[in-house]
């Protein structure tokens, strides 16, 4: 071991420093991030769900084989898609968004193994939820609706 390892070795507050001093110099933010998920948390979120046309939960990992965190992704980007779309109205980019996100998943399914068939109809809802005192309260708002060819 070298002598400077040693004596930062015994002095904590010197070894703290230098790790600081290293993570800046590699621009390795960590202890000191902006990005929520190490900063902050927001009393504010959202998710995706889908549902048949009975408003019944449909897995999406087992009938689609995508996750609920994927999902969201993909619905932002066809969002922002529809909404660069200067020939059609704003408005209606979120639910031209959700619709291509519903085919998408139709086309590009990968069920597990056993899963079922998709249902007749699909849903697609934005999920809100936030923090209101000691609650969660949670409101959904239908984006789409298809029927399953």
């Amino acid at each position: 071991m070298s002598d400077v390892a040693r004596r930062l070795r015994r002095r904590p507050g010197a070894m703290l420093l230098a790790m600081v001093l290293a993570g800046i110099a590699s621009r390795e933010w960590y202890p000191f991030s902006p990005f929520p998920m190490y900063a902050t948390f927001t009393p504010y979120s959202w998710h995706v769900l889908i549902t048949d046309g009975d408003d019944r939960t449909v897995s999406t990992l087992q009938r689609f084989g995508i996750s609920a965190i994927p999902l969201r992704r993909m619905l932002e980007r066809r969002v922002l898609t529809a909404q660069a779309d200067t020939s059609q109205p704003p408005e209606s980019a979120a639910a031209r968004g959700s619709v291509a996100l519903l085919h998408f998943l139709l086309a590009e399914a990968r069920p597990q193994p056993g899963a079922l068939p998709p249902p007749p109809r699909l849903r697609l809802w934005r999920v809100d939820s936030r923090v209101d005192g000691t609650h969660v309260v949670s409101t959904r708002e239908m984006l789409a609706e298809i029927a399953v060819p």
